[in-house]
């Protein structure tokens, strides 16, 4: 399965979409742990998704994830979810790359 980059189109189960922001990963292990999703919109604030939400990856990032639960995933929280946490994001990749 190729990697979900920042910029991917995110696609939900029953037609909802978003963007991928980030991609955070341990900084002990290295281990892809989250993705970031604006799924509210231009202004809404940004979600963090476990990467095991994410079932398939071709140009698009596919999420086991409704609308609505997506919604209700946690804001991303530069305390929760970064250095403080052990994550930071991933270095870029071009979209498409392994």
């Amino acid at each position: 399965m190729k990697r979900v980059c920042p910029g991917m189109k995110a696609c939900l189960t029953g037609g909802g979409t978003g963007t991928v922001v980030d991609v955070l990963i341990d900084v002990q292990t290295g281990e892809e742990k989250y993705v970031v999703l604006d799924v509210d919109g231009y202004y809404g604030p940004h979600r963090v998704a476990p990467i095991s939400r994410v079932w398939h990856v071709d140009e698009r990032a596919y999420l086991s994830l409704t609308p609505d639960e997506a919604v209700a995933l946690p804001v991303f929280d530069a305390h929760l979810h970064g250095e403080e946490a052990g994550l930071h994001s991933r270095p870029r990749m071009t979209i498409g790359t392994a």
